[in-house]
């Protein structure tokens, strides 16, 4: 790592190395590549190299946990139960548990599209969120404590190589489960505007691309991850999450569409 950071800071210094840049890249070669794809199913593999970037991540937070334990100083109020901003931080983890809206095209990627096995799906990812972020919460705050910061990855040291690439394999965690959720935008509108019309491969790659450069725009204007979640969270996560009514009313479209299936 030693002898690629001077031509790290080379490329910093010139327009290549700019925040927007990189931006455009990503987007123009990973992002929108995997999302033109019809078929969920179809990105399935990137999703399990996101996967198990997260698990990499997890490992390195636990080297670390072990390696600063006795290096940060305690605090004399850090395993309070409670502090003021309990509630905001309630918010954000139910963002963890917003899947709600990526069911039916799941559903629909299965093998064998079965209640049985819909339910083992849906319960094994829930749990398996469940337990990631739990393991995220716990090792990011065991290692700081009271100091511990809100983005878990910002309380390394930046001169950390070990926790550079984490912070690299998380952001390409990032890249590579943005292409699911511009999925479901895109059969959003599909079905709200187009849903008389027979599908075309022309407005399918219209609706992506379209979609694509909105969200880089708005990724370029802002570099707070937080404010977003912070934004996402209150708009859509915590109705989608608390709302009895959409729970319901999914369950029963689920339910028709395995009847559907089984007919």
């Amino acid at each position: 790592m030693q002898f690629l950071y001077p031509f790290i800071e080379a490329i910093r210094k010139t327009a290549f190395g700019s925040r927007q840049f990189v931006i455009v890249i990503i987007t123009v070669t990973i992002t929108l590549p995997l999302s033109l794809y019809r078929d969920v199913a179809r990105i399935s593999k990137a999703s399990l190299v996101s996967l198990i970037l997260i698990i990499f991540i997890l490992i390195a937070m636990l080297v670390k946990a072990i390696l600063l334990h006795d290096k940060v100083p305690p605090t004399a109020d850090a395993w309070d139960f409670a502090h003021q901003d309990f509630m905001q931080a309630i918010g954000i983890l139910s963002f963890a548990y917003m899947c709600h809206h990526n069911s039916f095209l799941l559903y629909t990627s299965l093998e064998n599209p079965t209640e049985k096995r819909w339910s083992l799906v849906t319960h094994a990812s829930v749990f398996s969120s469940m337990l990631i972020t739990l393991i995220f919460g716990v090792l990011g705050y065991v290692t700081f404590t009271g100091y511990v910061q809100g983005d878990i990855l910002l309380n390394y040291c930046f001169e950390d190589d070990f926790m550079n690439v984490a912070r690299f394999a998380y952001a390409m965690t990032v890249v590579l489960t943005w292409p699911l959720e511009c999925f479901v935008t895109r059969e959003v509108i599909e079905n709200s505007i187009f849903a008389s019309k027979e599908p075309q491969l022309g407005r399918h790659i219209l609706i992506t691309v379209i979609i694509a450069a909105l969200t880089c725009g708005i990724s370029m204007a802002t570099d707070c991850v937080e404010v977003v979640l912070q934004l996402n969270v209150r708009v859509a996560a915590d109705v989608l999450t608390s709302n009895s009514t959409s729970k319901n009313n999914l369950s029963k479209g689920m339910t028709e569409i395995i009847l559907l299936e089984t007919a």
